[in-house]
């Protein structure tokens, strides 16, 4: 590793850019290559599709920061299972087990900013962190949200119906539900997987554990167009980080501070800061966008509740012209 380490920093030195910034961006479009992998690994194969998500997403943040960088995420990870575990699933005290979670999760961030604070900006095992604190969060409101679903669909099957009808469709209903929810909870290995999830692990996006398992156990059927979508995607978040690159040389936020900035007049001054500040954010869209590329080739953008709508209405079309068919 310290060759690889030392040959980075040779080709960061020859670009002229920081060698934290230039494993990002190695890290980013890691993702694509991975993600071809990753969607060539069966479906069937859910157990090893997890451990590969996780393993993969565990190699980038270790790349980036070493053995820090995964004490600091996978630490967290575990904290999170054993809190939902015993205080939610064990205990049945979903509401404590959220808030906990919540503390410990935000709790661990906050003491981390503290601990690495310097006078400048500089990057660390913070920023995969903060990524993974969102996501283990919304999985203990994930799981909130299920067990409030289940307790409904419990009271639904028990609460006394006015025919015998009803009062079975009712409780077949809300046994459905319960099993469905009841679900819900990760395994280790999912958690491990959901964590680190390697197309989303250095700068998001963040998404559910409904959808994580989507693209663990679904392949999306209409996925042609995958190629070119991730190609577009790319080449427009190098166009957004081309611009910034260029575009930050002369318009940063150290100009906020100057004494050219300070004789500036009031509209000079406004369009001065509205230009710094977009050009600041293109920063953030070209890596967002960049990701977004290796995300979709993984499967985990594709949208199944549109499918299944759009599959669900050309259904009822030729259901509608077979009729009108033998009508004639």
């Amino acid at each position: 590793m310290e060759v690889l380490n030392a040959a980075i920093d040779d080709v960061a030195s020859a670009v002229g850019v920081a060698t934290p910034v230039f494993k990002i961006l190695v890290s980013l479009l890691l993702g694509y290559p991975l993600a071809f992998v990753f969607d060539n690994v069966p479906r069937s194969q859910v157990a090893a599709r997890h451990v590969l998500s996780g393993l993969f997403g565990a190699f980038i943040v270790y790349f980036n920061f070493g053995t820090e960088g995964l004490v600091h995420t996978l630490g967290p990870a575990v904290g999170t299972f054993v809190l939902l575990d015993v205080v939610g699933v064990r205990l049945k005290q979903w509401t404590a087990a959220v808030v906990l979670n919540f503390a410990w999760s935000l709790g661990y961030l906050l003491v981390g900013y503290a601990a690495v604070a310097t006078d400048g900006y500089h990057i660390d095992w913070t920023l995969p962190y903060c990524v993974l604190c969102l996501r283990l969060i919304g999985l203990g409101f994930d799981y909130w949200d299920e067990a409030a679903a289940i307790e409904s669909a419990a009271a639904a099957a028990s609460a006394p119906t006015a025919t015998t009808t009803t009062s079975k469709a009712g409780a077949s209903g809300a046994a459905a539900n319960a099993a469905r929810t009841a679900v819900a909870t990760a395994s280790p290995v999912e958690l491990f997987g959901y964590a680190l999830c390697f197309p989303s692990v250095m700068v998001g996006p963040q998404f559910s554990l409904r959808r994580y398992r989507l693209m663990i156990t679904k392949r999306p059927p209409t996925y042609r167009g995958r190629f070119a979508y991730a190609a577009s995607r790319l080449l427009l978040g190098a166009v957004y980080l081309g611009a910034n690159a260029v575009l930050s040389q002369y318009y940063n936020g150290g100009m906020i501070n100057s004494e050219y900035y300070r004789g500036l007049g009031i509209g000079g001054a406004t369009w001065m800061l509205w230009a710094v500040g977009k050009i600041a954010m293109s920063k953030y869209l070209g890596t967002w966008l960049v990701m977004e590329g290796a995300a979709a080739l993984a499967g985990l953008g594709y949208r199944w509740d549109v499918d299944a709508k759009a599959r669900a209405a050309a259904g009822a079309d030729d259901k509608q012209k077979a009729q009108a068919a033998i009508d004639a």
